[in-house]
């Protein structure tokens, strides 16, 4: 579906399907056309539970970036006949659906949304938080046609309430607003960007899980997966987020674009890219990283020099190995990155570097920061 009048301040484009029978509905998911053009940035869910009148009531209201993936959006369970997706916001001003779904109360779906404390998923609620508690859950899930979904969370569940939690690095997003539209607007030059480092590393093709945490219909940040090394004018690709877990199979960045002609071990740093205010968002989005990604040495004002100084020589001795194992570069597993991480600017060099400078000529790392 697309409309060929466009949002403005006096239109919104609108959608309203009627259903044959009142079904009570609990949530519908999204997708916007290819290209993200329409993609409804901003928007508003009404229901009406008969097939005429004006009687809508609001149960849903929210902002995501735009992207090309299906959204999920949940509410009361409310009786419908009628449901109306409103665009307040539409990628530029045009409004597109590509796919849109209505979905009937499932209490078991209810059940699972209700199974950890939070969307980072890392405790289990006080309603399962029983061994005997979730192998009834799971008994109850085996039949539904999500099975193969829940079954992993349930598990993840299990381990976490027997204190075998997997977990990599949390990471709360800053709220600075957009960066780079004020370097660009007030300083007036093309200069940074809206890239938090994370101290994680990661390689195209691995599959990762990640679980995000934000406040319900509220912008979302993406993970920025880049290349060390890379060209100047290919990098990085970003990828969007959504509320609670995310598996990412990491995107390839080639160096295949006529700028940059040296081999370089597939791989880089993650970055959160935010760039909203603690106005728009309200608390602080968390991401937390729980499998396919590892940490890599990084300095910051929280750095503990003494474990810094140890993972360091670890993690250069796994590079030296791989090195050893891997002669061609292109086959290596271990990225040789590092990152300075100061108030203002952030360094990205190499672990042979910042060996040769914190454990050859004994510099302190915290020094570093003073520039």
């Amino acid at each position: 579906m697309g409309n060929r009048n466009p949002n403005s301040s006096t239109f919104k484009n609108e959608v309203t399907l009627t259903l044959k029978e009142a079904q009570v509905i609990n949530r519908l998911t999204y997708k916007s056309r290819n290209g993200c053009k329409g993609f409804a940035n901003n928007f508003s869910i009404y229901i009406s539970p008969v097939s005429s009148g004006n009687n809508f009531q609001k149960v849903s209201e929210g902002s995501y970036t735009s992207t090309n993936d299906m959204l999920e959006i949940s509410f009361n369970p409310t009786k419908a006949k009628r449901v109306k997706f409103v665009f307040d916001k539409a990628n530029q001003d045009w409004a597109s659906i590509g796919d849109l779904r209505l979905y009937k109360q499932d209490e078991t779906s209810e059940k699972m949304s209700r199974l950890f404390s939070n969307l980072v998923m890392d405790t289990v609620s006080e309603e399962f938080n029983d061994i005997k508690k979730l192998e009834e859950l799971e008994k109850e899930v085996k039949g539904h046609p999500l099975y193969n979904l829940f079954k992993e969370d349930v598990e993840d569940a299990k381990n976490i309430v027997q204190g075998k939690i997997e977990n990599i690095k949390t990471v709360v997003a800053e709220q600075h607003g957009d960066r780079n539209a004020h370097n660009n607007k007030n300083l007036k030059f093309g200069f940074g960007n809206n890239n938090q480092p994370t101290g994680i590393v990661a390689r195209p093709g691995e599959t990762i899980t990640v679980y995000v945490d934000v406040e319900e219909g509220k912008p979302l940040p993406q993970l920025m997966f880049s290349q060390q090394e890379g060209s100047f004018a290919n990098w990085g690709r970003t990828v969007s987020l959504y509320p609670g877990k995310n598996v990412i199979t990491v995107p390839k960045v080639t160096q295949e674009d006529g700028w940059y002609h040296h081999s370089v071990t597939p791989g880089g740093p993650v970055y959160i890219v935010n760039p909203y205010t603690a106005e728009e968002q309200g608390k602080a989005p968390v991401i937390r990283f729980a499998k396919g990604v590892e940490e890599f040495p990084t300095i910051d004002k929280n750095t503990n020099e003494v474990e810094f100084i140890k993972f360091l020589k670890e993690y250069k001795k796994r590079i030296d190995e791989d090195i050893e194992a891997n002669p061609d570069v292109m086959d290596r597993k271990v990225i040789d990155t590092f990152e300075l991480v100061a108030d203002n600017v952030v360094i990205t060099g190499t672990v042979s570097g910042a060996y040769d400078a914190y454990v050859n000529q004994g510099f302190k790392p915290l020094d570093s920061l003073k520039m």
